[in-house]
C-alpha cells in the first residue's frame, strides 16, 4: 500500500512540474534593427502568459566572446533590458555594445513560474571609421554596398595635406583647385551637415575620404538608387525622416535605408548659399563634361532623387563608400 502511495505521490509531483513548465510564458523575439556600432533595437512579442501575470519582460544579450566555448544562449543572468510588466508587444533598446562585435539575443518575460525566452536572434554591430581629423563616423550596409552614414566633414587630404577653407566669394567662383566651406560659412552647421566640397576636392589624388574608403563613382550611385527601388522612390528611403533636418513636408521621408540624408543645402558656381534644410546634392567621383561633375539631388517636398551635372566649383555634401 504504501509502494502505491509512494508511486502516486511521484506521479502527481512530475505532473505538477510538467504543468508549471507549460505555464512559463511563450514568446517570440523581434527581428534586430537599428544597428549602430553602440546600439540596436530589439523586442518580442508575448505569445502566451500561461495564465499567470507577466512581472518583467525585456531583451537579453551576449557577444560571441563570452559565448565562445560555452554554446550557452542568453539568458537574464547576462545583459539585459527591462521593459516593463503586462502581456502587451514591446520594443528594446540595446546599448553599451562594442563595434563590430557579433551578439546574440533572446526576448524574455518573466512570471511567478519562470522565465520563458523567444527564439535566438544574431546581428554584428557597425564598425567605426575615423578621418584623419580624428572625426568619427558611422557605417551602413545599404545591398552589396557599405556606405558612410554621415557627411564627410574633413578639413585634410588623406595624407594630410589642408584642403583651402575658401569663405570668400569671388575665390570659390573662380578656382579650379580644391576647396570646402561650411554652409553659410557658418562653421556650426558642419557638425551636423557636414562640409560642402567642390568636384575637385573631391577627385583629387591625395584623396578626401578615410583609408579603404572612396568618392561613389556614377555607377556605384546608380546601384544604390537601383536597389532602393529605382529614382522615383530612392529618395524618400534614403531621407532622415522628421522635420528636424528637412523643412517641411519631407515628402515620403522614412529613411528605411539608414543612410541618413541630411538636407545640407549647397553653394552654387556664383558662390551663393541656398536651399538649407530644402536640398541635398551628393557628389560623385564621376565627369560630365569639362565644367561639370555628376551628383545626385534630393529634395525635401518629393520623394525622387534626381541625376545632376553640375559645374565643377559647385559645393556639395560628400559621401564615401567602402572600397
Amino acid at each position: 500500500m504504501k509502494k502505491i502511495q509512494f508511486v502516486l505521490i511521484l506521479f502527481i509531483t512530475l505532473w505538477l512540474l510538467d504543468c508549471r513548465k507549460e505555464e512559463i510564458p511563450e514568446l517570440r523575439t523581434t527581428d534586430i534593427s537599428d544597428i549602430t556600432f553602440s546600439s540596436g533595437r530589439s523586442g518580442g512579442e508575448i505569445i502566451s502568459d500561461g495564465g499567470q501575470s507577466i512581472l518583467a519582460k525585456g531583451v537579453c544579450w551576449i557577444s560571441a566572446q563570452e559565448r565562445w566555448g560555452s554554446g550557452q544562449e542568453p539568458t537574464i543572468e547576462d545583459q539585459k533590458s527591462i521593459d516593463a510588466t503586462g502581456i502587451e508587444a514591446f520594443t528594446s533598446t540595446i546599448i553599451n555594445l562594442n563595434p563590430s562585435t557579433t551578439y546574440y539575443l533572446r526576448a524574455y518575460a518573466t512570471s511567478k513560474y519562470g522565465t520563458g525566452y523567444g527564439p535566438e536572434k544574431t546581428f554584428k554591430t557597425s564598425e567605426i571609421v575615423t578621418d584623419i581629423d580624428g572625426n568619427i563616423y558611422e557605417e551602413i550596409i545599404i545591398g552589396n554596398q557599405t556606405w558612410l552614414k554621415d557627411n564627410l566633414n574633413v578639413t585634410r587630404y588623406r595624407d594630410g595635406t589642408v584642403i583651402p577653407l575658401v569663405s570668400n566669394g569671388s575665390v570659390w567662383s573662380s578656382t579650379s583647385a580644391g576647396a570646402y566651406c561650411a554652409y553659410g560659412n557658418n562653421n556650426s552647421n558642419t557638425a551636423v551637415y557636414g562640409a560642402l566640397y567642390n568636384w575637385y576636392a573631391v577627385t583629387d589624388p591625395k584623396g578626401l575620404c578615410p583609408t579603404g574608403w572612396h568618392i561613389p563613382s556614377n555607377a556605384e550611385l546608380t546601384t544604390l538608387t537601383t536597389y532602393l527601388g529605382g529614382l522615383e522612390l530612392a529618395g524618400g528611403k534614403m531621407k532622415e525622416s522628421g522635420t528636424q533636418y528637412w523643412h517641411s513636408p519631407n515628402t515620403g521621408a522614412d529613411n528605411s535605408s539608414g543612410f541618413t540624408a541630411l538636407g545640407a543645402g549647397y553653394r552654387d558656381m556664383n558662390s551663393v548659399f541656398a536651399h538649407f534644410m530644402e536640398l541635398d546634392y551628393i557628389w560623385s567621383s564621376s565627369e560630365y563634361s569639362s565644367t561639370h561633375g555628376i551628383s545626385r539631388k534630393l529634395y525635401h517636398d518629393n520623394v525622387v532623387i534626381s541625376f545632376s551635372g553640375n559645374y565643377k566649383n559647385s559645393g556639395f555634401s560628400v559621401r564615401c563608400i567602402k572600397d
